[in-house]
């Protein structure tokens, strides 16, 4: 769906995002409202004092706002690319949002460099961050260097941060200080054979493993997996979800 094209749709996806949340109090009614700007959603999260965290696309680029009313009223727009980012015909898209400790805001995002020829240690995972109480984002930053897609973050409490990204394998680049820096990428198990084409989606356990979504491609049976990574010991297990299976070679 291009921006601009399917208000209606925008408005029913970021109801959908406002109320799919762990610390959300059971809802019997979903209450629709427009996206600011009239942009298109990406992802929203409520953090633990209930504030609406909410990234969405517009012409002019990814935007940021919050709510603490319940989404009656949201903040002014903040873009997420600055301008010392912006690069003749680069763009940058919206791949996922995680709040870190005390509201810290982090954006994945992904660029169209690889059409624009760049070099490909610039088709990779950049990420955004915004500080608690400040006006605008960090400047954006390439966390694996490395042509890549399926970008997923998850952050929590103690500092914690991770990316998540496919690459033909599964990797993660993990911070352990909020997201100041990230260590080199590591490959989360050999064994794992994702599906290129798809996506990730990543959690943090109250355990302290990463619970990682993504959908397998050996031998053509394309299922969802939940993986459980502690970063600390370099260990992951994982459980096929899907109840029936699905084989396709396309």
């Amino acid at each position: 769906m291009q921006v601009g094209t399917d208000r209606i749709a925008a408005v029913i996806v970021l109801a959908t995002l406002f109320f799919v949340s762990p610390s959300a109090k059971a809802q019997e009614n979903v209450t629709i409202i427009p996206c600011p700007e009239r942009g298109q959603p990406a992802a929203a999260r409520t953090d633990a004092d209930g504030t609406i965290h909410l990234v969405y696309r517009t012409g002019d680029g990814p935007r940021y706002a919050k709510s603490t009313d319940n989404g009656k009223t949201f903040s002014a727009a903040i873009p997420i690319v600055e301008r010392q980012s912006h690069q003749p015909g680069l763009e940058f898209d919206i791949w996922d949002l995680a709040i870190g400790k005390a509201g810290q805001v982090h954006v994945a995002l992904g660029t169209n460099a690889w059409k624009l020829k760049l070099p490909e240690e610039e088709w990779g995972f950049y990420c955004a961050t915004l500080q608690p109480g400040a006006k605008e984002f960090l400047p954006v930053r390439n966390i694996n260097r490395k042509p890549s897609e399926g970008f997923s973050l998850a952050a929590d409490s103690n500092g914690r941060v991770t990316a998540c990204w496919l690459c033909d394998k599964l990797f993660a680049n993990v911070s352990r200080d909020h997201g100041k820096t990230f260590a080199p990428f590591v490959e989360i198990n050999k064994s794992y054979d994702p599906c290129n084409c798809c996506t990730t989606s990543a959690v943090f356990g109250a355990d302290g493993k990463l619970a990682i979504l993504y959908r397998e491609e050996t031998n053509n049976e394309r299922d969802m997996f939940l993986v459980l990574w502690d970063p600390e010991k370099k260990e992951s297990s994982r459980t096929r979800l899907s109840t029936t299976l699905w084989k396709t070679d396309t």
